[in-house]
């Protein structure tokens, strides 16, 4: 049950929903999976909720703008995303990432910006999507009352305001070899680690992202660096890999050290790269 006040509104077109936010201090509502939770438990209140599911432009899984990709609407829901054919085919990390929540009714609802933005700093409130993002170096369109701009994944939350709105992630060509591992907390199912790893395998080159383990969903060039120029490395050359990085990128929650994370993370990336690079 929702005990606190709030009106409602449902805008035709994203410059709608940017002004209403903008002029009433209201909040986006998406699929809802975090934002009613709060409501319901008085964490968050709200003067109105905008929703987002009517406006077209937010819907929808189509080609990039150019030389290849995806664009993926802020509002496609989870299960929309791990199942759609072009996903599976050129960045199956994301689609694997969508899959990471094992609540059929949640990924029917939960919307790809929502899981976007809902990551929130340490292994609390970290969420799937963000390190696929960055591990496939994605970029984000964003709407606000300043206009609008597209920035790197793992730069997102550096540019969210009160009124913004995520329009669409870009995906672009190259992850068609890419893979996704997490270790979830067994009540939330939010991540402890989560680990996304993009392949160039003519290159001999990868891709590592991380989150929950760290602050932020963010690349480890160094492993990205010691594991480059060769043939696919077994799951223990990349836990020695990611054990070279400093202790200091990681850190410690849910009871788990910062090296212990850091071990879980190298054994995460080894599988989701061993499984991915074939």
């Amino acid at each position: 049950m929702i005990l606190t006040r709030f009106d409602y509104a449902r805008p035709a077109s994203v410059g709608e929903a940017v002004a209403l936010l903008e002029a009433t201090g209201g909040l986006p509502l998406g699929g809802g999976q975090s934002l009613l939770v709060g409501l319901a438990t008085g964490e968050t209140e709200t003067p109105i909720l905008v929703d987002l599911s009517t406006i077209d432009e937010l819907r929808g899984i189509t080609p990039g703008a150019a030389g290849g990709g995806l664009r993926v609407g802020a509002s496609t829901t989870l299960s929309e995303l791990a199942s759609d054919p072009e996903v599976l085919r050129l960045a199956p990390a994301l689609a694997e990432a969508a899959r990471a929540n094992d609540d059929a009714q949640v990924r029917n609802r939960a919307t790809v910006g929502g899981n976007l933005v809902a990551d929130r700093p340490g292994p609390a409130r970290a969420t799937d999507l963000p390190v696929a993002a960055v591990a496939l170096g994605a970029t984000v369109t964003v709407a606000d009352a300043s206009g609008r701009r597209t920035v790197p994944a793992e730069l997102l939350g550096s540019v969210l305001t009160p009124s913004a709105v995520v329009v669409a992630l870009e995906i672009p060509p190259g992850g068609e070899v890419s893979g996704f591992e997490k270790w979830a907390d067994r009540a939330t199912r939010f991540p402890m680690c989560a680990v996304a790893v993009r392949v160039d395998r003519a290159a001999g080159t990868c891709g590592v992202a991380v989150t929950a383990a760290t602050p932020a969903p963010i690349r480890l060039p160094g492993v990205e660096s010691r594991l480059a120029g060769g043939a696919r490395p077994t799951i223990r050359e990349v836990i020695t890999a990611v054990t070279a990085e400093p202790i200091t990128t990681f850190r410690s929650g849910h009871g788990a050290s910062a090296e212990y994370l850091r071990h879980l993370t190298g054994v995460l990336a080894g599988r989701a790269l061993h499984r991915s690079w074939r």
